[in-house]
Protein backbone atom coordinates (compact mmCIF):
# COMPACT_ATOMS: atom_id res chain seq x y z
CA UNK A 1 0.00 0.00 0.00
CA UNK A 2 1.38 3.05 -0.81
CA UNK A 3 -0.26 6.83 -1.55
CA UNK A 4 1.83 9.16 -3.37
CA UNK A 5 1.00 12.70 -3.91
CA UNK A 6 3.50 15.38 -6.00
CA UNK A 7 5.24 16.12 -2.78
CA UNK A 8 5.29 13.42 -0.54
CA UNK A 9 4.37 9.20 -0.68
CA UNK A 10 3.27 7.18 2.36
CA UNK A 11 4.12 3.66 2.35
CA UNK A 12 4.92 0.45 4.70
CA UNK A 13 7.76 -1.29 5.57
CA UNK A 14 8.09 -4.92 7.29
CA UNK A 15 10.44 -6.74 8.87
CA UNK A 16 9.41 -10.68 9.06
CA UNK A 17 12.25 -10.77 11.52
CA UNK A 18 10.96 -8.59 14.26
CA UNK A 19 6.90 -8.69 12.96
CA UNK A 20 7.24 -5.26 12.81
CA UNK A 21 5.61 -2.99 10.29
CA UNK A 22 7.11 0.99 9.78
CA UNK A 23 5.40 4.03 8.18
CA UNK A 24 7.38 6.05 5.99
CA UNK A 25 6.59 9.03 4.24
CA UNK A 26 9.02 10.23 1.55
CA UNK A 27 9.71 13.45 0.80
CA UNK A 28 9.84 14.57 -3.23
CA UNK A 29 11.35 17.57 -4.31
CA UNK A 30 11.80 17.71 -8.37
CA UNK A 31 11.23 14.08 -8.97
CA UNK A 32 13.60 13.46 -6.00
CA UNK A 33 13.75 11.74 -2.87
CA UNK A 34 15.17 14.72 -0.30
CA UNK A 35 14.10 12.73 2.82
CA UNK A 36 12.78 9.64 4.77
CA UNK A 37 10.69 9.98 7.82
CA UNK A 38 9.08 6.96 10.34
CA UNK A 39 5.69 8.48 11.03
CA UNK A 40 4.72 5.23 13.33
CA UNK A 41 5.19 1.78 13.63
CA UNK A 42 3.13 -1.54 14.80
CA UNK A 43 3.80 -5.17 15.40
CA UNK A 44 2.57 -7.46 12.86
CA UNK A 45 2.19 -7.39 9.25
CA UNK A 46 0.82 -4.26 6.81
CA UNK A 47 -2.53 -3.33 7.55
CA UNK A 48 -3.96 -0.70 5.72
CA UNK A 49 -6.10 0.43 8.88
CA UNK A 50 -3.09 0.21 11.58
CA UNK A 51 -0.99 1.89 9.14
CA UNK A 52 -3.73 4.95 9.78
CA UNK A 53 -4.13 4.35 12.94
CA UNK A 54 -0.77 4.89 13.82
CA UNK A 55 0.73 6.85 11.62
CA UNK A 56 1.95 10.29 12.85
CA UNK A 57 2.23 8.70 16.38
CA UNK A 58 6.09 8.61 16.24
CA UNK A 59 8.04 10.25 14.06
CA UNK A 60 12.39 9.83 13.38
CA UNK A 61 13.82 12.29 10.38
CA UNK A 62 16.28 10.35 8.12
CA UNK A 63 17.08 13.55 5.92
CA UNK A 64 19.27 13.25 2.52
CA UNK A 65 22.82 15.29 1.50
CA UNK A 66 22.44 16.77 -1.54
CA UNK A 67 24.28 15.80 -4.51
CA UNK A 68 26.88 19.25 -4.94
CA UNK A 69 27.32 19.18 -0.72
CA UNK A 70 28.56 15.46 -1.03
CA UNK A 71 30.63 16.54 -4.67
CA UNK A 72 31.53 19.27 -2.58
CA UNK A 73 33.35 17.55 -0.11
CA UNK A 74 35.23 14.84 -1.33
CA UNK A 75 36.59 17.55 -3.71
CA UNK A 76 37.93 19.13 -0.69
CA UNK A 77 39.39 15.70 1.14
CA UNK A 78 41.08 15.22 -2.26
CA UNK A 79 42.59 18.80 -2.28
CA UNK A 80 43.62 18.15 1.23
CA UNK A 81 45.37 15.09 0.58
CA UNK A 82 46.78 16.87 -2.46
CA UNK A 83 48.32 19.73 -0.54
CA UNK A 84 49.42 18.06 2.19
CA UNK A 85 52.27 16.25 0.13
CA UNK A 86 54.12 19.62 -0.47
CA UNK A 87 53.77 21.31 3.08
CA UNK A 88 55.90 19.58 6.23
Amino acid sequence: MAKHTRTKMIYSGYSREHDITFILVDKWVDDEVVSTTVTGFYFGEPDEKLTTKYNGKATAHFGRVPLFRRLRYQLQVIEEKFYSRFVS
